[in-house]
């Protein structure tokens, strides 16, 4: 059994100003939500900018990572080798499972909080987003491709910083076998692939996918150019089996930058989360 997950990080917004929207992000591997958030509130970007806007970092639950020798680090899932993503994929499902069960009952979490500060229910998982670096950046786009994110209520959109996608060929080749149909009935056929090889709805695989919302959410995608640890050329294969898929993308790279954040890439995450909020009072 999985140990419990420690408490999230949340910086909320201070006063005068009031919890409109939130922002989850998720560290990636060997990193906390503690941490990920020292480093992302250090830029004098996202709370000026998004002053309204709850920033929630959760932490993953210990897990032995195959990576650094089977100790037990706060991790998402097990990572097998920095060299080879796809390396040790199967070994990922139980992490990948849980973690995403978890992150679909942080989101529920935080809709009631908006709902609590005022925002009409309906309305209220339209003003999450869900981000990730790295790990974090491959979990939270799994998770949305699942349909878990989205049970109950519609999520904004996702940021991915320096990720890249679990499972990517297999999810490559549903879209291959489907291309002749549209977008929403192959965006489908992968939702039901990835329930099925999580073993989602309560361990029976499968899921029920009467149950799902139709996603309309759109992905940011950010890449260091300089990246040796997720490589670059690893968030262009992502990226092309999204667009393949018909999910809408917005892509940003930058020079020189290797497995890490930067100012400009900060300020194109907020520009992007503005425009998902952009029209809600």
């Amino acid at each position: 059994m999985e140990a419990p997950h420690p408490s999230p990080f949340i910086h909320n917004p201070t006063h005068p100003h009031i919890h409109k929207t939130t922002l989850i992000f998720l560290h990636g591997t060997s990193q906390t939500g503690s941490e990920l958030a020292s480093i992302l509130l250090s830029f004098p970007i996202p709370p000026p900018l998004l002053p309204n806007t709850r920033f929630v970092f959760p932490t993953g639950s210990p897990k032995k990572t195959t990576v650094f020798a089977g100790l037990e680090t706060n991790s998402w899932f097990n990572i097998h080798t920095f060299v080879d993503r796809t390396l040790g994929e199967t070994e990922q499902i139980p992490g990948l499972a849980e973690s995403i069960n978890y992150l679909s009952s942080l989101i529920n979490d935080e809709v009631e909080e908006l709902v609590k500060a005022g925002v009409r229910r309906e309305e209220a998982g339209d003003r999450i987003v869900v981000g990730g670096f790295s790990s974090g950046a491959a979990l939270a786009v799994l998770g949305f491709l699942s349909g878990e994110f989205e049970r109950r209520e519609r999520i904004g959109a996702v940021v991915a910083l320096s990720g890249w996608l679990p499972f990517r060929a297999q999810i490559d080749k549903v879209i291959e076998n489907h291309k002749e149909v549209g977008d929403r009935e192959r965006k489908w056929a992968v939702r039901k692939y990835v329930r099925q090889l999580l073993y989602m709805n309560d361990g029976v695989q499968g899921g029920k996918m009467e149950e799902m919302r139709e996603e309309k959410a759109e992905i940011l995608i950010c890449h260091g150019k300089k990246d040796v640890k997720v490589r670059y050329e690893w968030g262009v294969e992502m990226t092309g089996v999204l667009k393949r898929m018909g999910q809408k993308i917005e892509c940003r790279s930058y020079e020189g930058l290797e497995h890490w954040v930067c100012g400009e890439e900060m300020l194109d995450v907020e520009g992007f989360v503005e425009g998902v909020w952009e029209g809600l009072e």
